[in-house]
């Protein structure tokens, strides 16, 4: 864990207050100018001041201590001298340098940058139309709210797993690959299975009576699948050694799992993640996470009842797809709070590539 040291109150309040009367005025100005309905504008503006509810508040910032990591990359990238060569961290920290904050010295800094980010997409879809329900989802949804309140990098792996979607389905094929690439450099494995769904999509849906096509490509699939098996199953015991070295901190008990492991263990992995936290539910904290889920399955459920008869093999394919990335998180997560980011980092995305892959014509 690393530790951050921030100014003492009131001139914490006061970085805080700047940090929040700047996001501020950028999300009036473009709600103003793009004549955002009165309550969706008020609703927008007032959630600008949800990181005072953590960090402090409701929760103390050491329930997520990743947050000082990015708080002191983006530090050090504002002052021209990153301290890290890793691309997540590096990648995070630029964009967090160089967001319009008045200051990074304290543990809501990065958090009014995510809030900002958040309003923002949330009007970008509001003019793109999108289903209502979704919008709501990116408004209330409490987890939601909270990940992107706190100085964590899960809102802009959220924002741009969005925005790779939206732009593979209005086929900008050039800026697709630009947020694919920022995808890979935030979290390597969303922008892995992002890139590899919309081949896939691409395939069954895009591609018209071209069976042979269909078939070869198919075919090219598979050899790369059996050809880069075992590296596939290092890369993912390798991700699961580290979840498990942070949730027991000792790995002498840690067993790597082979591809036939993987394929058999998949739906026992899967109902856990599905059902957690119920297996560890202590705390006020895990209670949250227990609710936040129900909520987001109740949300997830309405959004797939809703829309199932519009077109039914799109409805089976991405709700296949939504348990496939459950059962494989499944494998490498063993914390329930861990398990409950990875939930909304994938669902919310795959609920916005379901109701807008509906909306286009293929």
């Amino acid at each position: 864990m690393e530790h951050w040291f921030e100014y003492r109150f009131p001139l914490n309040l006061l970085v805080d207050l700047g940090n929040f009367s700047l996001i501020l005025l950028i999300a009036n100005f473009f709600l103003q100018k793009y004549k955002v309905p009165a309550k969706l504008k008020v609703i927008l503006l007032l959630s600008c001041a949800t990181p005072f509810l953590f960090n402090g508040l409701m929760i103390d910032w050491y329930v997520f201590p990743d947050q000082t990591k990015y708080l002191r990359h983006a530090s050090s990238c504002r002052d021209f001298s990153c301290l890290s060569k890793n691309p997540t961290i590096l990648t995070s920290g630029i964009i967090y340098a160089f967001s319009p904050l008045v200051s990074l010295e304290t543990l809501k800094s990065i958090a009014f940058a995510n809030r900002l980010f958040l309003i923002l997409l949330i009007l970008f879809l509001y003019l793109k139309k999108i289903d209502n329900l979704f919008l709501i989802i990116l408004i209330f949804l409490p987890g939601l709210v909270l990940y992107s309140s706190i100085s964590i990098r899960d809102t802009l792996v959220i924002i741009f797993s969005i925005l790779s979607f939206y732009y593979f389905f209005e086929k900008k094929y050039p800026i697709f690959l630009i947020t694919i690439i920022f995808l890979f450099l935030l979290k390597f494995q969303t922008g892995i299975y992002i890139f590899v769904l919309s081949l896939i999509y691409y395939l069954f849906f895009n591609v018209k009576n071209k069976i042979f096509f269909k078939f070869i490509t198919l075919m090219i699939m598979t050899f790369f699948l059996i050809y880069f098996v075992s590296s596939i199953t290092e890369l993912l015991n390798t991700k699961r050694a580290g979840f498990f070295h942070e949730e027991f901190a000792d790995t002498s008990n840690f067993e790597a799992l082979s591809f036939k492991d993987i394929i058999f263990s998949s739906p026992k992995t899967l109902i856990l993640f599905l059902i957690s936290p119920l297996l560890g539910l202590n705390g006020f904290n895990m209670l949250f996470v227990l609710v936040d889920t129900l909520i987001l399955y109740a949300f997830s459920t309405i959004v797939f009842i809703k829309n199932f008869n519009k077109n039914y093999n799109k409805s089976l394919f991405w709700l296949f797809i939504l348990m496939g990335l459950f059962a494989l998180h499944g494998l490498m997560v063993f914390n329930d709070g861990t398990i409950h980011r990875y939930k909304i980092i994938i669902t919310i995305p795959i609920l916005f590539s379901y109701l807008y892959s509906l909306k286009k014509n293929d």
